[in-house]
């Protein structure tokens, strides 16, 4: 019930920012603030499930849907977030920006041995590290978002559209499917190498969702 009601919570804050035209034109990436600390406020409410259970996975789908609705508002106001993106690449901030990515990257990356049921985000069970954990989905959430409005617009090579760009929802929807039966069925049962692990699951997934990408497009 009460992670119910943050996410109600939350979809009228997102809709009451919208009434304000002053802060509809003017937020851009301030628009995100808004799923990021209703997500957190979510926490409170998500107890530990190591093995599954309903409960995880009603949750799960509650911080889900917050996902998508921050995708519908980004979708929205897209060209204002651009707008910004831009005015802080011709500011003095521009330099610092690395800097700062990276530092940021280090803070919200946990490193944590308390994980919960792998299936149900978030996945770390203490508090504060689910916390840290959020932050850190957002954040490389929203790095790759602002690097595909820069990049990802406009056919520079056909073969970098035919294989990144094109199957790239599919590669959203289905990747974890793919990775957790490499993972389940090759890395663990002979227990490879992080090193190789993270590099055959990476190769594996990325030919296979290529593969069936245009399978199914083909069909």
């Amino acid at each position: 019930m009460g992670a119910t009601a943050i996410l109600a919570a939350t979809f009228v804050v997102y809709y009451a920012v919208q009434l304000s035209k002053r802060l509809r034109d003017n937020l851009g990436l301030g628009f995100k603030l808004i799923g990021i600390v209703g997500v957190c406020c979510m926490h409170p409410f998500k107890r530990e499930t190591p093995n599954g259970d309903l409960y995880g996975l009603l949750m799960m789908l509650l911080y889900y849907t917050i996902f998508q609705a921050q995708g519908c508002i980004d979708k929205f106001y897209s060209q204002s977030i651009s707008d910004q993106l831009k005015s802080i690449e011709d500011s003095s901030a521009a330099p610092f920006a690395p800097i700062v990515l990276v530092f940021v990257n280090a803070l919200v990356s946990p490193m944590s041995d308390d994980t919960g049921f792998v299936f149900y985000y978030p996945l770390y069970t203490p508090k504060l590290a689910m916390c840290v954990y959020t932050v850190g989905t957002w954040f490389w959430i929203n790095i790759v978002y602002l690097v595909a409005i820069k990049w990802s617009n406009e056919k520079r090579s056909q073969l970098v559209w035919n294989v990144v760009i094109e199957p790239g929802l599919w590669a959203y929807v289905s990747h974890y499917t793919f990775v957790m039966i490499w993972v389940t069925k090759v890395v663990m049962p002979i227990e490879m190498p992080v090193f190789w692990a993270i590099l055959t699951t990476f190769v594996f997934s990325e030919l296979v969702i290529i593969l069936t990408y245009y399978l199914l497009t083909g069909i």
